[in-house]
């Protein structure tokens, strides 16, 4: 078994206990680094997480190492995807994608269709596990400093946020997952193709060179505004290994959303407009 493989470790069960309901709250403080008064308390969870909302756990030898949580919105069909969290030991090595399938799981069973979520653009290993590993895509909306300034991994930077749609019951869901689906570099680029770079650690570049961070933030939120007002939308992220530097790059994969045909609810073609 690999580093990053710990499928067979994993078990992913429903939360309904209130000490379960604990130690998400503690989870949250261990992932983002935020204060108490910030995480979402156990009860305010035991109370909103009953059917298509109850919370979701991982755990790995007994130990609780990831969840996930979704809001109920107006529309029975749809749900809000509030937070995921895998503690920093545990990151990149399957937690996550073990979690969005039992997800998958669950809101099919309840007849929901469609979940939306948002995440910060920077952060490769969300990128790679929301739209190449689990299929969501970026129907053109960014949202600039979407929380304002916030504590933790986040302090210092505008909480600019991309917005996921993943619509549960698509092919494309279902070919991600069976790994069906999977772009290179080498296939690509073309005419109405575009592609955005993003740094591999972003994290790390905010400790060493806080400025270059900044400019991170600054050129790509031009870039992804300017061709998401064109009509581009983000449909994958590709890394590469082995450029001449050393270093692994990665890119999103943009495509021109005119005329293009995304399988949607129940099996049916939506134009994107």
């Amino acid at each position: 078994m690999g580093n990053n493989d710990l499928t067979t470790e994993i078990s992913i069960r429903k939360l309904n206990d209130i000490d379960d309901l604990e130690k998400i709250t503690d989870l949250q403080v261990q992932v983002w680094g935020f204060d108490y008064r910030d995480a979402i308390p156990a009860h305010i969870m035991k109370s909103i997480g009953v059917g298509p909302c109850t919370p979701l756990g991982a755990e790995i030898d007994g130990k609780m190492v990831g969840f996930i949580y979704t809001f109920p919105t107006p529309n029975p069909k749809k749900q809000y995807l509030h937070m995921i969290g895998i503690h920093p030991d545990y990151q990149s090595k399957s937690v996550g994608e073990e979690l969005f399938k039992e997800q998958l799981k669950q809101s099919q069973s309840y007849g929901i269709e469609t979940l939306e979520w948002t995440y910060d653009p920077l952060e490769c290993a969300n990128a790679k596990l929301y739209i190449a590993k689990i299929g969501g895509i970026v129907e053109g909306e960014y949202q600039r400093d979407n929380y304002g300034n916030q504590d933790g991994i986040n302090d210092g930077l505008p909480s600019d946020r991309l917005n996921v749609t993943w619509r549960v019951n698509s092919e494309r869901v279902k070919k991600k997952f069976e790994n069906k689906n999977e772009r290179s570099l080498d296939k690509i680029i073309g005419p109405e193709e575009i592609l955005i770079e993003v740094p591999h650690n972003f994290q790390e570049i905010k400790k060493l060179d806080f400025d270059e961070a900044i400019k991170w933030r600054y050129d790509t939120r031009e870039l992804f505004e300017n061709f998401f007002s064109q009509g581009y939308h983000i449909m994958d992220f590709i890394s590469k290994n082995g450029t001449p530097d050393g270093l692994i790059k990665n890119f999103y994969l943009l495509e021109k959303s005119e005329n293009k045909l995304i399988r949607g609810e129940n099996g049916r073609n939506h134009k994107n407009t």
